[in-house]
């Protein structure tokens, strides 16, 4: 379950980012099913201010602004965190499954 609410609040942010009203509440509702409380998805608009999310949800939200608002440019550092949390298959079927 976990793997699927990092992917739900990846692509909500991506939708957001992208400016995509579509998918940002697709994923949004996604996230309701999956028993995600309001209070962090309405969060994943401005997660960096937010102090809800676990250290790997924002190492999660802070690549997928990576992937979206820079072209995929991810800091080493960033991704040496995602890796702490995550293993390299999980970090590349949220790449795809993201972009």
């Amino acid at each position: 379950m976990v793997a699927y609410v990092l992917r739900e609040l990846g692509q909500s942010r991506c939708g957001w980012a992208a400016g995509s009203q579509f998918v940002y509440s697709q994923h949004c509702k996604s996230l309701r099913g999956l028993g995600v409380d309001e209070e962090r998805i309405d969060a994943v608009r401005y997660w960096p201010a937010a102090s809800c999310f676990s250290d790997t949800e924002r190492h999660v939200l802070a690549y997928t602004d990576c992937l979206v608002l820079q072209l995929g440019r991810a800091p080493d550092a960033l991704f040496a965190e995602l890796q702490r949390h995550l293993s390299d298959e999980a970090i590349l079927e949220f790449t795809y499954i993201t972009c």
